[in-house]
């Protein structure tokens, strides 16, 4: 059927359309659909199937800035060289700044061949962030160890406060916030 309806000095013609019979099907099917199992919503810790525990891995330690101009990016960076220098004893242990967009800017320091001496090295820094970095406010940063396959995914991801989650399933980190 064709209706014609004038709208605002405008003719326009409108097709309305007739529904299809519905027709019951009331035999057999051959292959009847296989039961698929019920969905249920995700918990918060999506994190499980991003992210992977293998504490025989590479990890790094992170310090993440919270909104910090690049300069004092630049002189952390500095500052734990200066402390790896006079603490370690001149152990040779790498710092590298990554910086893409405001809200995901951190200094990436190691690699340590496992992450039993990532914490190590977390719980000897730690305590001592004042000392190391005395300029910066503790609610400016936050530190945590990763590995590097999962900084990679965390690069691409760009969701700090997801990998808080998967990777507190496996350790306590004190000086995490999130």
């Amino acid at each position: 059927t064709n209706l014609k309806r004038p709208r605002a000095g405008i003719e326009k013609t409108e097709h309305v359309f007739e529904p299809f019979p519905l027709r019951l099907f009331s035999g057999k099917l051959k292959n009847p659909p296989l039961a698929l199992p019920s969905l249920k919503p995700l918990k918060e810790a999506v994190s499980d199937m991003i992210y992977v525990y293998n504490p025989n891995e590479p990890y790094l330690m992170l310090l993440i800035f919270d909104q910090m101009d690049a300069v004092y990016r630049k002189e952390a960076g500095t500052s734990f060289q200066r402390y790896n220098n006079s603490v370690r004893g001149g152990e040779e242990i790498a710092t590298r700044l990554y910086e893409t967009h405001p809200s995901q800017t951190w200094l990436e320091i190691g690699p340590f061949p496992a992450m039993a001496s990532s914490l190590g090295y977390y719980n000897e820094v730690a305590p001592a962030m004042g000392k190391i970095i005395p300029w910066l406010a503790a609610d400016k940063y936050q530190l945590l160890i990763i590995s590097e396959a999962n900084l990679e995914t965390l690069k691409t991801r760009g969701d700090v406060s997801e990998y808080l989650l998967f990777i507190r399933r496996y350790i306590r980190l004190d000086n995490c916030r999130g």
